[in-house]
């Protein structure tokens, strides 16, 4: 059963679920590699939600190229909050532009660290680092997954830019 993936140790507060936040049916010895990827996808799947909902908007208005048109919109939600020049339009590239961001840098950065940190001994029946959800409440794991799901491309943009650099 997937669960979001909770960790006070490692991802510390909801701004961390909705910057990062996953949801995964493994259960324990989670890797730093775990959570880049889960970032990467979460990222480039937010784009694409982005553009695909921004462009339903821009040919209901009638523009010549809607999907052009969201790319570029998309292209300046990241530039204006993010402070950076997105070269190309398309999701790859946006992706690629978030992710190598100090703010992202350095959120990556104290997520290493806290992988680093983590004590290595085994938790109950769990090895290394494990999500606690399983742990928590129906209702609990139903905040977490709301953070993880109803967050926009928009609001995530919004609490990747006030990480501090």
């Amino acid at each position: 059963m997937e669960l979001p993936f909770v960790n006070d140790d490692i991802l510390t507060g909801d701004v961390d679920i909705i910057i990062g936040g996953f949801v995964t049916d493994k259960v324990e010895n989670f890797t730093y590699n775990d959570f880049y990827s889960a970032l990467r996808d979460r990222i480039s799947v937010m784009i694409e939600q982005y553009v695909e909902a921004d462009a339903i908007i821009l040919l209901k208005d009638n523009h010549p190229d809607p999907k052009q048109e969201a790319l570029h919109d998309c292209a300046m939600v990241i530039g204006d909050n993010l402070k950076v020049v997105v070269e190309l339009l398309d999701v790859e590239a946006m992706t690629n532009t978030i992710l190598k961001t100090e703010y992202i840098q350095n959120w990556l950065f104290r997520v290493k660290f806290n992988i680093e940190q983590y004590p290595q001994t085994d938790v109950q029946q769990y090895k290394g680092i494990y999500n606690k959800a399983i742990h928590l409440s129906p209702e609990d794991v139903e905040h977490y997954n709301t953070l993880i799901h109803d967050t926009t491309f928009e609001e995530m943009i919004e609490a990747i830019s006030m990480v501090e650099i």
